[in-house]
């Protein structure tokens, strides 16, 4: 989401509140971003809040007398191979598979501003498939053997950052949601995201994967590639819906 902060209602800034103290579940949580009151917004729109939830304490289990089967193991895409077998130095044979790892991942509702936190396991392949200027993006195969992207920084950044990607894709959502209301030629849909808390420290943004090439066709600089009419129809829609407060760019 690029801000205007050049605009007279444009965001002013926002505050982290400190993280809460409780068990697993639902975190509710106030404003961030700590902006004006968005009284003539239409259709009640209001920022992004949410609360970064504190990773559960874990309490030592009773020793389990029926051992769960081992996880079968992910098949990744073919493409995952060539980038594996690129650092082992064996003339394409893979290195050995990820195994599985036990994570807390945080789900985000947008209707309630609320953190729900449950304990699953993951399999993330180390080396990215795919790296951007500030990011590299990984497969990661859950418990049910889903494919997703899970996205790391390249630099160590703070988890308040890796929360508010994933909170700022469901306000997304909800613009192409009344965008879509409007009856467009072109639909425009923001694909499920949620944030991953390694036992490491490592938060990740994790998104649905998708197979094929994407291009981008605008970015919060100015440039726009004119090939296409809807990304643009639809960045200029955010801005106009929020009354100059918000506008979606970026996007492929």
């Amino acid at each position: 989401i690029h801000h205007q902060p050049m605009h007279p209602h444009a965001l002013q800034g926002h505050v982290w509140p400190q993280a809460l103290h409780t068990p697993p579940a639902v975190v509710h949580s106030p404003n961030p971003f700590q902006p004006q009151p968005f009284a003539q917004a239409p259709m009640g729109l209001t920022a992004v809040q949410y609360q970064l939830p504190a990773a559960p304490v874990q309490h030592p289990a009773a020793p389990n007398q029926h051992a769960r089967p081992p996880t079968p193991q992910p098949q990744w895409p073919d493409e995952a191979w060539h980038v594996r077998a690129a650092p082992s130095g064996l003339f394409g044979s893979p290195p050995p598979t990820p195994r599985m790892e036990q994570v807390w991942k945080y789900v985000y509702d947008f209707k309630t501003r609320c953190w729900t936190p449950v304990r699953t396991s993951v399999c993330i392949e180390p080396m990215p498939f795919s790296e951007g200027a500030n990011r590299t993006a990984h497969y990661m195969t859950d418990q049910n053997g889903q494919m997703w992207v899970a996205k790391a920084h390249r630099t160590p950044a703070p988890k308040e950052d890796v929360f508010r990607e994933v909170a700022m894709m469901a306000l997304c959502q909800w613009f192409a949601t009344h965008y879509n209301a409007r009856n467009p030629p072109k639909r425009v849909t923001f694909v499920d995201a949620f944030v991953i808390g390694r036992d490491s420290g490592q938060y990740m943004a994790c998104e649905e994967w998708m197979p094929g090439r994407f291009k981008k066709y605008n970015n919060n600089g100015g440039w726009r590639d004119l090939d296409r009419n809807t990304p643009h129809a639809f960045a200029h829609f955010t801005y106009a819906f929020s009354r100059g407060r918000c506008m979606v760019v970026d996007i492929q």
